[in-house]
């Protein structure tokens, strides 16, 4: 599967992330309902796709204690990031960064989840590859297992002062304002191809 998010968007991430509205409120409520879901669980494994710089990984271990969390990105340079970013948590905790595509790692691995879980990832998949990848993720769900998926949506607005405005262009324009001009290019083009799709 090819990496749509690489070169100056890998670059440009940890800006990026900060310009999605709510982007770290809902990944600890993500985190909190990961907890709620393994709770009672004995020796509970989370495997996080694309995991880019560890942003969710940090949630899930400050809120999920005696879990083994599989992080999984396709991106070596992420998967530096994010080793460098959970460190604090690799010395006592039980953590397994694994630079690989979901795809391959779902079809290859031994062993079941008790949660599966993404953020901000998902969308990066052609159709067909969704489809497989949800299949992938379902036969690697324990019973009873759950798959929590966080990604963007940008519906048009109908009501209120802001009536027939896209959110995608509200969020493009935040983009073009604040980023640095070809993080700014990338990342546009990126969030309209994923509309267009």
């Amino acid at each position: 599967m090819e990496n749509r998010y690489d070169g100056k968007l890998r670059e440009g991430n940890q800006a990026i992330i900060d310009l999605i509205p709510g982007n770290y409120v809902l990944r600890i409520i993500l985190a909190l309902e990961i907890k709620k879901a393994i709770s009672g669980k004995e020796k509970p494994r989370i495997l996080e796709i694309g995991c880019g710089e560890g942003d969710l990984s940090k949630y899930i271990l400050d809120h999920n204690d005696n879990v083994t969390l599989d992080v999984l990105d396709i991106s070596p340079k992420m998967m530096e990031i994010t080793r460098k970013n959970l460190y604090r948590y690799s010395t006592h905790r039980n953590i397994n960064f694994i630079c690989k595509d979901a795809l391959t790692f779902l079809r290859e691995c031994n062993h079941t989840y008790s949660a599966i879980t993404s953020a901000w990832t998902v969308h990066n998949f052609k159709w067909k590859d969704k489809i497989k990848l949800f299949k992938a993720i379902y036969q690697k769900l324990n019973k009873n297992g759950k798959l929590f998926l966080m990604d963007k949506i940008y519906p048009p607005v109908k009501q209120g002062f802001m009536q027939n405005t896209n959110m995608l262009d509200i969020q493009c324009n935040r983009y073009a304002l604040y980023l640095d001009n070809t993080i700014a290019s990338e990342i546009i083009s990126h969030e309209q191809t994923d509309f267009l799709a």
